[in-house]
């Protein structure tokens, strides 16, 4: 079998040279070189964010922007369940009026519109009893434990050696839509993160009833859920469907006692109102350069809404036809795939879509680490080991986020999707050859399956080996 391997390796290499970009590139992937950035790039935006408090006026930093921008939406709501009644959390007259008391100056028709559950807004009602500031400084604190706690969890999922995790766990910190979204933008994807990390390392563990309590959570927004669900029901999740079912059922009756039903019944109008705007041609009143799906993607090149429709319902099809191809026969066989297929789902959420902020994209992290372990299973494994070409993708998906806001701003086009789709689809290929072909073969130091041979380059051969610069 292993000569085999190495007889296969050398027509792998004669079909697929990787050109002097391709070599260039991945020649500089190095473990110093990518600790120096990320742990450079997170000082520089600490730095920011010291700054943006110590220089704040009535909620307003020295650039006239205001502190924590998307954080005070979260703030009002809390406010409003605290002093205005439990009725009107969806009084959009009520929520422009707190906006413009707290940030004092903004144009007449703006608005920071509060769109998650009722239960949400419960749960933020004590930080809504502490000035905006000390309230703000809390949340970003809370967003750094819960971010780091969900990549703890997912890399122990993986398997990947615990020697990387700090490395890793800086690169990840370093990543935009975590360190300029969520941290100095106020946003709340961290929260979404750590259950949907917690569902994954239940699941992992065969704890199919925690792992669906802990993703019913992620209803707080439903648009993180429509492919993983799916993907739960193909991958024989029976168990977390139904632990999800009843985590669901639960929270609803969670948010009918803390906001009453008039709240609850006003939160489903504002859904369906949501929906239709991201439906709608053009950009519904969104800021669709601010959006990495590829609803958005399709609505910013100017395609008319119903082809994009016709289109996205295309490539979903093409996606639940890649996942049925590599179902499993057997639970032996769910519980293998189970990691990858949770990885696939996570990036097609992503992408296929009504409408994802760029701030979400920070779930696109336990894809990548679940991706890299179904990879790499040895402790003397390395980045180094992984396929060039998904190396080449993995520092494009860091690197994009910093200006394909700007791009698809002034240009119409969003990068990120871009690289995103391209994660999705190499993802689906490592599910399906892993459903296939699940025989372990060793290539060098490293064990893959045989499947995973041909998505290797030639490079990767030559960097797989213990010394890493």
């Amino acid at each position: 079998m292993q000569a085999q391997a190495f007889q296969l390796d050398a027509a792998i290499a004669v079909r697929r040279k990787p050109s002097r970009l391709w070599l260039f590139i991945g020649d500089r992937l190095t473990r110093s070189r990518l600790r120096f950035t990320a742990a450079s790039t997170i000082v520089v935006a600490s730095l920011l964010l010291a700054l943006s408090f110590a220089t704040t006026s009535n909620n307003r930093t020295a650039n006239g922007r205001g502190l924590g921008s998307d954080y005070l939406a979260f703030y009002d709501a809390g406010t409003i369940l605290n002093q205005h009644g439990l009725d009107r959390l969806y009084d959009l007259n009520l929520q422009s009026q707190l906006y413009h008391a707290h940030l004092p100056g903004e144009p007449e028709h703006a608005s920071l519109p509060y769109a998650n559950a009722p239960f949400f807004a419960a749960m933020l009602r004590p930080l809504a009893l502490l000035s905006y500031a000390w309230s703000y400084a809390t949340w970003t604190s809370l967003s750094l434990l819960l971010f780091a706690g969900a990549f703890v969890l997912v890399w122990k999922t993986s398997g990947l050696p615990e020697k990387h995790r700090t490395f890793g766990l800086l690169v990840a910190l370093s990543f935009e839509p975590f360190l300029i979204e969520c941290l100095h933008g106020g946003q709340i994807s961290a929260f979404g993160l750590i259950w949907i990390s917690l569902a994954i390392y239940y699941g992992k563990l065969g704890r199919q009833w925690a792992a669906g309590l802990a993703l019913s959570v992620c209803v707080y927004k439903p648009t993180l859920l429509p492919l993983i669900l799916p993907m739960l029901l193909i991958m024989r999740q029976w168990r977390t469907l139904g632990g999800f079912a009843i985590g669901t059922a639960l929270l609803a009756l969670v948010s009918l006692v803390a906001v009453g039903p008039n709240a609850c019944i006003d939160y489903l109008r504002m859904l369906a109102g949501y929906v239709g705007k991201s439906t709608a041609a053009g950009g519904g009143g969104f800021q669709t350069h601010k959006f990495i799906d590829l609803n958005s993607f399709l609505k910013l090149i100017g395609i008319p809404s119903m082809i994009a429709w016709a289109m996205l319902a295309c490539v979903g099809a093409m996606v639940l036809r890649s996942v049925w191809l590599g179902r499993p026969k057997d639970n032996e066989s769910a519980q293998r795939l189970l990691p990858i297929a949770w990885a696939a789902a996570i990036t097609w959420t992503l992408v296929l879509n009504v409408y994802v902020g760029v701030y979400d994209s920070v779930l696109v992290i336990p894809a990548v680490v679940l991706t890299c372990g179904a990879l790499l299973r040895r402790a003397n494994d390395t980045g180094r080991n992984l396929p060039l070409r998904l190396r080449c993708l993995l520092l494009a998906l860091w690197v994009l986020p910093w200006f394909s806001g700007l791009i698809a701003r002034d240009y119409g086009v969003q990068p990120f999707t871009i690289a995103l789709l391209a994660l999705g689809v190499y993802q689906l290929n490592l599910l399906q050859r892993r459903a296939m072909q699940p025989a372990v073969v060793t290539r060098g130091h490293v064990a893959h399956r045989e499947s995973d041979l041909e998505l290797f380059s030639p490079l990767a051969a030559e960097a797989a080996s213990p010394a890493v610069r």
